[in-house]
């Protein structure tokens, strides 16, 4: 009889060690505060900063879109290229921070840095078939000080923790369905040499294919094949051009998650 209950519980323990962690010990192993009852992280911790969700209440995140969205240097580089007014980086701020309201993991977070907010990083705003855009955009006076590499790094926590948990946050456009997230990706301005030089050093690979990614991509832009003289960029990517009267050219990276939990 007690040799039977001890091959139970030998059993039970066994399959106890395979169950998959709970939310909360996953947040814990990539430092996620993790808020159990709202299902929703609280801040995740970086080098000497940490991130946390985006609030359109918040007077000082309203300050850095402000900042980000009316800097030319920073703007060159975005959409058409177009300086934007304040009252657009309000916009924009609700638009990054909605998600969260409704328990969404696809809003932005704010990287706050010595007090400070000076970033606008996330993984989720456009997506396609289990698929998520990953996105940094910084404030002037944080930019060349080393800070997006770092940043880069904690995001990345954050894509593991997604994938692990396996949550179904993210739209698969093929079946309608929901799915957990499996690559992130990210496009950068060809003249933005910094931007697209931090992909390379970060993981990312240029796009090759456009099949799982078309729909994640506005309808309006053209995809080619491009050749560079970026290195990391010289055998050909995808390359995209928005008909603006800019004619922004764009290079396509893409990340696998699960090569970041290696």
């Amino acid at each position: 009889m007690k040799r039977s209950l001890v091959y139970v519980l030998l059993i039970i323990f066994a399959f106890m060690d395979k169950l998959p962690p709970s939310l909360a010990e996953l947040a814990e192993k990539n430092q996620i505060f993790w808020d159990s009852q709202q299902r929703m992280p609280v801040a995740i911790l970086g080098k000497d900063f940490y991130l946390e969700r985006c609030d359109e209440n918040n007077p000082d995140h309203k300050k850095l879109f402000e900042n980000i969205y009316t800097d030319p240097e920073t703007m060159k580089y975005w959409g058409a290229g177009e300086v934007r007014t304040k009252e657009e980086s309000l916009a924009a701020v609700k638009r990054y921070a909605t998600p969260w309201q409704y328990r969404q993991l696809t809003g932005g977070f704010v990287v706050v840095h010595k007090g400070r907010p000076v970033m606008l990083v996330g993984a989720g705003l456009f997506q396609a078939a289990g698929v998520s855009e990953f996105y940094i955009m910084a404030d002037p006076s944080a930019r060349g000080k080393g800070l997006a590499t770092e940043v880069m790094k904690t995001l990345y926590r954050w894509c593991v923790f997604l994938q692990e948990s396996k949550l179904p946050v993210f739209v698969n456009y093929t079946s309608g369905k929901k799915a957990p997230l499996d690559t992130v990706f990210a496009t950068a301005s060809e003249e933005n040499i910094a931007s697209i030089r931090l992909m390379l050093k970060s993981g990312f690979k240029p796009i090759k294919s456009l099949h799982r990614y078309r729909k994640g991509f506005p309808s309006y832009a053209h995809m080619f094949p491009a050749p560079s003289d970026i290195k990391g960029l010289e055998d050909g990517h995808l390359s995209m051009i928005y008909p603006t009267r800019f004619m922004k050219r764009k290079a396509g990276f893409e990340l696998k998650v699960k090569e970041l939990a290696e």
